[in-house]
């Protein structure tokens, strides 16, 4: 399930962030939107987020305490997929805000 989860967040990331600097090539001007400036100059710090995920569900495996479960950390795992998920839609969907 963590490799799963894992390659799910990678896949949404790598798109979202090939749309985005295909947009941003394509139209050359990103200034009116906060957001996609934001995006833009710090997309390659998303990629952090699935990593830092995996070491939280490492050392559940080693734990297994609250707040170190493995529950607790699928469920991190899922709701970081959603936003992943999120971020991809939102560059693909909705390039004029």
């Amino acid at each position: 399930m963590i490799i799963a989860l894992v390659l799910t967040q990678f896949v949404f990331l790598t798109l979202g962030i090939i749309f985005l600097k295909g947009m941003v090539h394509a139209n050359g001007d990103i200034t009116s939107s906060f957001y996609y400036q934001f995006v833009d100059r710090n997309c390659l710090w998303f990629f952090l987020l699935p990593l830092v995920w995996v070491a939280f569900t490492q050392v559940s495996y080693q734990i297994n305490q609250i707040p170190f479960t493995i529950r607790v950390a699928r469920i991190i795992g899922m709701l970081l997929s959603g936003i992943c998920f999120i971020f991809f839609v939102s560059v693909i969907f909705f390039p004029s805000v």
